[in-house]
């Protein structure tokens, strides 16, 4: 008998920090790509973002009747200061932010990497384009993350 694999978009339950969780305990629902019978993008969970405080701007729900999530969860570290950012639309990622921080001034940041999901290469479900940038905000590099000849990876933009 075949196995059969997931492949498309498929729910994905959260709570309200975006956690997976049993449909039972969640606030909210995305939309994860998935290929093969594997997610395309892999969420960061876990240990580090326990230890983080953060904002959501989204609207509120009842837990146990997720709805599709749509907000900016932003995450910010013990001194305040801002690590990251996910926008959602819809139940889908929009775009999604990380940050560097000069070490001389805790306070000063600059942008380190930005995912636009509303960016596909070539129409292809699944793909999403990515800028990197240096400490001094400078582009460092251009990529579009698809599925090639030995699967899904990134691919620079010349």
């Amino acid at each position: 008998m075949r196995t059969r694999k997931k492949i498309g978009y498929w729910k994905q339950f959260i709570d309200e920090r975006g956690n997976e969780v049993d449909s039972s305990n969640s606030s909210f629902f995305r939309l994860v790509f998935f290929d093969n019978g594997q997610p395309v993008f892999k969420y960061f969970n876990g240990k580090w973002k326990r230890k983080l405080k953060y904002s959501f701007n989204g609207k509120s729900t009842i837990k146990g009747r997720p709805e599709p999530i749509s907000g900016t969860y932003k995450w910010y570290d013990k001194a305040d200061r801002i690590v990251s950012e996910e926008t959602y639309n819809n139940g889908l990622p929009f775009i999604f932010k990380a940050y560097y921080y000069d070490d001389k001034n805790s306070k000063s940041c600059t942008l380190k990497d930005v995912i636009y999901f509303d960016k596909q290469f070539e129409n292809m479900k699944g793909s999403y384009y990515i800028e990197g940038f240096d400490r001094d905000d400078k582009l460092k590099y251009q990529c579009w993350y698809r599925k090639g000849k030995n699967g899904w990876k990134e691919f620079k933009v010349e």
